[in-house]
């Protein structure tokens, strides 16, 4: 018989599940904020706020681990799950930020597609951490963040040959060159870290299942 991941310790558990719930928030706001561009005061300021929330939680669940008395393998897989999520959030806050920032006249398209690929990888990893509990098998959920890796990584080479086609670029062509560099980069930083805690939360459910 399977036994939960957390026995005596729910509120671990907990707190992953509000961690899972912040990555969907914050993957949503960017989803948002692509699609009501260059209007983003607003959910910019709502990434923010999620954001330093999940550093409060992020910094609860490591002072928590300390205190507590608990496996050190279990210990170990808590904040390699908490560690990957905070990092996950900053690189959606500093995609986020860039779009702000540059105030580009238009997205670009793979920059929304993207954006929607991450709420639905964050939406994922939220089942993930529903089902490590009970120690229930996520391989639909593992196939479907391959998935959307795979995708996400076509779009960014076509959006990163997209940004070099331009022929004989002037200084103003240069710059916008750099500034899109610079999001995609962050949007595939957060794609990657995704990617990773999928991977983590399917390896604990491996290793003790």
């Amino acid at each position: 018989m399977k036994l939960n991941f957390f026995p005596r310790q729910t509120k671990f558990f907990k707190f992953l599940l509000k961690e899972a719930q912040m990555l969907k928030d914050g993957s949503a706001q960017l989803l948002e904020l692509v699609r009501r561009y260059p209007d983003v005061e607003e959910t910019c300021a709502a990434i923010n706020k999620i954001e330093r929330e999940s550093n409060v939680l992020y910094r609860e669940i490591s002072r928590e681990l300390s205190v507590s008395f608990i496996a050190e393998l279990d210990r170990e897989d808590i904040h390699a799950i908490n560690r990957i999520s905070e990092e996950l959030l900053n690189y959606v806050k500093a995609a986020a930020s860039k779009m702000a920032l540059f105030n580009f006249p238009r997205l670009r398209k793979p920059a929304g597609e993207i954006a929607e690929i991450l709420d639905r990888m964050a939406g994922e990893l939220g089942g993930m951490v529903e089902k490590l509990e009970k120690l229930r098998d996520m391989s639909d959920h593992s196939k479907s963040m391959q998935e959307y890796k795979e995708q996400a990584e076509r779009l960014l080479w076509v959006a990163s040959n997209e940004l070099y086609e331009i022929e004989g670029p002037t200084g103003a062509d240069v710059l916008e060159i750099f500034k899109w560099s610079v999001v995609y980069e962050a949007l595939e930083r957060a794609v990657t870290c995704a990617e990773q805690a999928g991977t983590i939360i399917e390896g604990i459910f491996l290793k003790n299942s």
